[in-house]
């Protein structure tokens, strides 16, 4: 079940026919979007997942 913002934010956006999804560190939203990336029925291979590290 998704029930926190992050994690339905990614939903309806990868439900709406984003492939690119953008996480980081600073965005606290790596863990949702890895949640929800599990959870859909879109194949991993047609999403592009970038991610930002905190360097430093």
């Amino acid at each position: 079940m998704i029930t926190n913002r992050r994690e339905k934010a990614v939903y309806a956006a990868i439900q709406t026919g984003y492939c690119h999804i953008d996480t980081a560190q600073s965005y606290m939203n790596e863990e949702a979007v890895g949640k929800v990336i599990a959870k859909s029925s879109v194949p991993r291979d047609e999403l592009f997942i970038t991610t930002q590290i905190k360097y430093g």
